[in-house]
């Protein structure tokens, strides 16, 4: 077994490398897991590369996200047995080392795992049709899953997605699956065409003329909006597109005061939603085995980990040609 761990570390703001850390073996209650894949969480990732995270501290680890076989058992587990795959989604931080929104950017990990008492939550075991790609973005499936049901979509609503980046296009998915007609926008048109291969009505338009193209479908505008720029700009655009009385799903993630025009929002009586990412990632793997969302087709970058500094410089240079990416460490 392994006396040493790798990591993606942010040694200072819009860098990356490569480090290495000692590796314990797992405590009583743990599991030692090799992690296979990690999945990067592109705009989140961005705000804590770029030093715009909340309360955000270097150096740091980095990731929410992974998959990985048990290797090795602590004392007192017997819910897991060697060679599961499980989602991971955490590691161990080194002392000196601060969060960077999570820890799971690493080649090996010690979990919880149920104890004795079953005190402890149990893993995740990943079902053999997903693929470790697809196990990697539970988070964010689970993200998408959580937007949806906090604004109810339902059979028939028409809902309008800004940003095709991978929560946009989850978005998207979900919604179909519970019976909505989708619409979705991003200037990006390689973008736009994943999610038309995916089902949406989608259109390489700004907000203004997507709006138009929203109300030749229904002149009252959408039923449901989902805002996953990010962009605080594009987010007061996008709050002309509800109809009256109509949900507005602020499902970005926005550095800094998100500010907007408070009469775009009063006059058309919106309820507004922050799903945030404490989703259930039981049911989004669920999702992902009953092939209710598909998050391969949104995987641009597959890289190791020695090519991972240049993908988080290509994020740090805010590039449109990454939608989604995954690092293989094993």
């Amino acid at each position: 077994m392994p006396k040493t761990f790798r990591a993606i570390v942010f040694p200072e703001p819009n860098k990356a490398e490569i480090r290495e850390f000692p590796l314990p073996d797992p405590k009583p209650g743990e599991v030692q897991c090799r992690v296979t894949t990690s999945g990067v969480s592109i705009g989140t990732e961005y705000l804590v590369l770029s030093g715009q995270f909340p309360n955000q501290e270097f150096p740091c680890l980095v990731g929410y996200q992974s998959v990985g076989i048990v290797e090795k058992l602590g004392k007192g587990v017997t819910s897991l047995k060697l060679g599961d795959r499980i989602f991971v989604g955490a590691g161990a931080l080194p002392e000196g080392y601060h969060e960077g929104c999570g820890v799971a950017h690493v080649s090996h990990a010690n979990v919880p795992a149920v104890s004795v008492g079953g005190l402890l939550p149990r893993p995740i075991i990943i079902p053999p049709h997903v693929s470790d790609d697809g196990a990697a973005y539970a988070v964010l499936v689970a993200v998408a899953l959580e937007g949806d049901e906090m604004a109810k979509v339902r059979r028939g609503d028409l809902v309008a997605v800004v940003g095709l980046g991978v929560v946009g296009q989850l978005i998207a998915q979900v919604s179909r699956t519970r019976g909505a007609i989708v619409y979705a926008s991003d200037l990006e048109p390689k973008r736009v065409e994943v999610a038309k291969n995916l089902g949406a009505n989608a259109f390489a338009l700004d907000v203004p003329e997507f709006d138009k193209e929203i109300r030749k479908h229904q002149d009252k505008g959408a039923d449901i909006v989902f805002e996953t720029t990010g962009n605080t700009k594009v987010l007061e655009q996008a709050l002309l597109l509800p109809r009256n009385y109509g949900t507005f799903v602020v499902q970005g993630h926005y550095p800094g005061q998100v500010v907007f025009k408070f009469t775009h929002a009063h006059w058309r009586h919106l309820t507004m939603v922050f799903p945030c990412g404490g989703a259930n990632r039981w049911d989004a793997i669920q999702a992902l085995d009953r092939r209710l969302v598909h998050v391969d087709p949104l995987i641009t970058h597959r890289v190791t980990p020695e090519e991972a500094p240049v993908l988080y410089g290509k994020i740090a240079a805010r590039s449109r040609d990454i939608l989604g990416a995954t690092i293989r460490w094993s």
